[in-house]
């Protein structure tokens, strides 16, 4: 393999940066594709993607392996001293060699769920050092039982075989459910849910951990009533703080608050722990009031102060506790010689909302040439006027993500700084066709108000759907109704409101603004900025509510909402969603009539056109899906696109259905329903590794759905199957809200698995309780 034409070392892969989730084994296959490079560390990367630590002779290389979808794989170097063209010819070198290895793709694909489930747990103290503890008491318990008589290796390093080793065991039933959970916990769901099953009828009152299992299954599953009600149950049998600490991530994950906040409340009678006080106050969604927001023990290890810190950063950040915040940081990174690089960002971050430009950039300063840095150094320079040099730093940054939304609006600010109008829009449009913000919408209006005549901002300002009803519904919670009607007639005026109001937000265009205030010694405090709901906001968040309200309870959520918002149309679309999903077609296109009747936009002309999809009118489908176009623009973001796809794919368009459902796709991953139809799509035309592709992300990201359609270990899903998920999901084909009406007619949302997959995780150490005596009773028997 050619090498980089470099001498320098780069370090090991760090511990656990911004991106970095945790480390990972080296499988023997890999360690061979990559002769005579030798792989020193590898990690798993926040979205499933896998670092390398590579080495040779000559040089030390980390790169970035990532599994796209459709064509190569994307191989990135992370040492940014390569140069672009020597680097260039190592990646196809080495991409060249890793596609030899088979097993590769497949191994990507099942660390995606992982990635998943590290990335919900958060701060919590590392759950690693628990499941591997559980591995190696399960390994002795295999051992024990003389199950790998014949095995020249250690059972602990089987640890694939170790669940199915131990399932041909003689086991007690409170064994086996501590074998499933852990079998959720590795993201083994489908094999997880078929083992639990066949688990046989309780002989006699359940131990905790089979009740416990219930709740993960049923809760995964989507069964939210069964699961609070077996968790329920599960209190009658929690004796230890361990069993009501997860009893209160159950209720976390069943979105159940304050059952929560009362399991938590158990487990501090039952012990005096801060990890403990800071779950809690989690649950709650702040600290109690009046009292001083903890500090990490000062006799703690290093891993344990910064953990504690991140978990109470991030309760102050849920609270808008700017300030707090921005002081714990820094106590723990004046402290520490090597401080973690995402603090460091956070706090450099929260110095550049209070426009404190010296002390953000001082924060910056240990982190070197760290890329995630760019976002920061650009918005510092155009905070100081420096718009050049801002747009510099932004062409050259690898920011992605969310921060990259963000850089959008500044790389916006930096080109009306140059009376660059046009590319401003650009940029902004960028930003609002993935994100809905309030700093977007403000920018919007600031770049319109300066291309616009008076005529044609008036008119634009005039209509309720103009972003989201932006200066009727909350323009006045920001300037004033006074100051908002002195500035309508001039758009010189409406500059210059807006330009305040951005100029009052400090360096915070994130999507939760704030004021930056200063008291009379010119100290900056944040304030969290309140504003009125728009008529979108107020419809999406009663939507939101069919997470733990029955249809009906939302459905008549929206009359409020309608009352609230008598000129917005989008009450109406959102209903008209909800209606799709539950299969009621002819009373969606009633609502999507309603919406136009109060103001015209795009999502009426989706969701008409959805409607008439799922009752099998392709024609009228057709019509208004082109209408919406001719109206308002073709959106890749918009459902349009799986929608459309399905009805080609129905058609046996081919070509159009996969080009319909990979652009879905590529902006909106979760969208279980495209992901369905693009391997239908790939089946259909022969494209088995396409197929087999797509299957193994269903299986990550739909396991719930696939296993109510018939799925279970050891099958493999058919055609008949996928079909039958799509009847299932009857008109659901959302991204973020996925339900299903089951063979009993019953309505669930299904959440994401990488949820519970995080909770088995973190409880997996209740299986080891179980473990344990089973273990020494068997010893014994062996020596007596």
């Amino acid at each position: 393999m050619t090498e980089p034409p470099i001498t320098q070392t780069a370090p090991r892969l760090p511990r656990r940066p911004q991106q970095q989730l945790l480390e990972i084994d080296v499988p023997a296959w890999l360690r061979e594709s990559v002769s005579p490079w030798v792989v020193e560390a590898a990690a798993l990367w926040r979205g499933g993607g896998v670092t390398l630590a590579l080495r040779s002779d000559r040089a030390r290389i980390p790169v970035l392996v990532e599994d796209r979808g459709p064509g190569p794989l994307a191989i990135s170097i992370l040492d940014r001293r390569i140069p672009a063209r020597a680097g260039g010819s190592f990646v196809r070198a080495l991409a060249s060699q890793l596609l030899r290895a088979p097993q590769l793709r497949g191994w990507l694909r099942a660390l995606a769920s992982l990635a998943a489930a590290v990335a919900e747990e958060g701060s919590e103290p590392e759950p690693e050092p628990e499941v591997a503890r559980f591995e190696g008491e399960l390994a002795t318990l295999v051992s024990a039982w003389r199950a790998w008589p014949e095995r020249e290796r250690d059972p602990s390093r089987q640890v694939p075989e170790l669940p199915a080793a131990a399932f041909e065991l003689e086991l007690p039933r409170a064994i086996r459910a501590a074998l499933i959970t852990y079998r959720f916990a590795r993201g083994e769901v489908i094999g997880a849910l078929t083992d639990w099953e066949a688990l046989a009828k309780p002989k006699a009152a359940p131990s905790f951990i089979e009740r416990h299992l219930d709740v993960l299954a049923l809760g995964l599953l989507g069964r939210r009533d069964a699961a609070v009600c077996a968790a329920r149950e599960a209190e009658a049998a929690a004796r230890e703080a361990e069993d009501w600490l997860a009893l209160a991530r159950a209720y976390e994950s069943l979105d159940d608050l304050p059952a929560a906040v009362a399991a938590h409340e158990r487990v501090m009678a039952l012990r005096d722990r801060s990890w403990d006080r800071l779950r809690h106050a989690r649950a709650r969604g702040d600290f109690p009031a009046g009292q001083p927001v903890p500090r990490p023990d000062p006799g703690g290890s290093r891993s344990e102060r910064i953990s504690f810190v991140r978990e109470v950063v991030k309760i102050l950040a849920a609270a808008g506790r700017h300030d707090d915040m921005l002081e714990v940081i820094s106590e723990l990174l004046d402290e520490l010689d090597d401080p973690p690089a995402e603090l460091a960002l956070r706090a450099a971050k929260l110095h550049l909302w209070r426009a404190e430009c010296d002390a953000a950039r001082a924060r910056l300063a240990p982190l070197g040439r760290d890329p995630r840095a760019a976002l920061i150094e650009g918005a510092l320079a155009v905070l100081e006027g420096r718009p050049d040099d801002a747009l510099a730093i932004f062409a050259a940054s690898e920011v992605q993500g969310s921060d990259r939304l963000e850089l959008l609006l500044w790389q916006a600010e930096a080109h009306l700084a140059r009376g660059e109008a046009e590319q401003a829009l650009a940029c902004v449009d960028d930003h609002i066709i993935l994100e809905n913000t309030l700093v977007a919408y403000l920018l919007k209006l600031l770049v319109l108000a300066t291309t616009h005549s008076p005529a044609e901002l008036g008119q634009s300002m005039a209509s309720r759907t103009f972003l989201d009803a932006l200066v009727p519904d909350v323009l006045p919670s920001l300037c004033g109704p006074e100051a908002l009607a002195a500035a309508l007639d001039d758009p010189s005026r409406v500059r210059a409101l807006v330009r305040g109001i951005l100029d009052d937000m400090g360096g915070n265009r994130g999507p939760h603004p704030t004021w930056c205030r200063r008291d009379a010694e010119g100290r900056a405090r944040l304030e969290p900025v309140e504003v009125r709901r728009s008529g979108r906001e107020a419809a999406v968040d009663n939507l939101v509510r069919i997470r733990t309200a029955a249809p009906d309870e939302v459905i008549a959520g929206f009359a409020a909402v309608d009352a609230e918002y008598p000129s917005s149309p989008h009450p109406c679309t959102y209903q008209g969603e909800l209606l799709i999903w539950l299969g009621r077609y002819d009373d969606a296109l009633a609502r999507f009539d309603d919406a136009d009747r109060r103001a015209p936009t795009r999502w009426s002309y989706v969701g008409r056109a959805a409607a008439y999809d799922l009752i099998g009118d392709a024609d009228q489908a057709d019509h208004w899906t082109r209408e919406g176009a001719v109206r308002f623009g073709e959106l890749e973001t918009a459902t349009t696109h799986v929608y459309r796809g399905e009805r080609k794919r129905k058609l046996e368009d081919w070509d159009g259905a996969r080009d319909d459902l990979e652009i879905a796709l590529r902006f909106k991953p979760r969208r279980i329903g495209a992901r369905i139809n693009l391997a239908l799509v790939h089946r259909a035309t022969g494209d088995h590794e396409a197929w087999t592709r797509e299957l193994d992300r269903l299986k990550v990201d739909a396991p719930a759905f696939l296993w109510e359609a018939g799925a279970r270990a050891g099958t493999e899903p058919d055609e008949a199957m996928l079909l039958r998920v799509l009847e299932l999901m009857v008109g659901n084909r959302s991204s973020f809200l996925h339900t299903m009406i089951d063979a009993d007619g019953q309505w669930r949302v299904v959440p994401a698995p990488s949820r519970f997959i995080a909770h088995a995780r973190l409880c997996v150490a209740l299986g080891r309780r179980e473990l344990e005596p089973l273990i020494a009773r068997r010893w014994l028997a062996r020596t007596e």
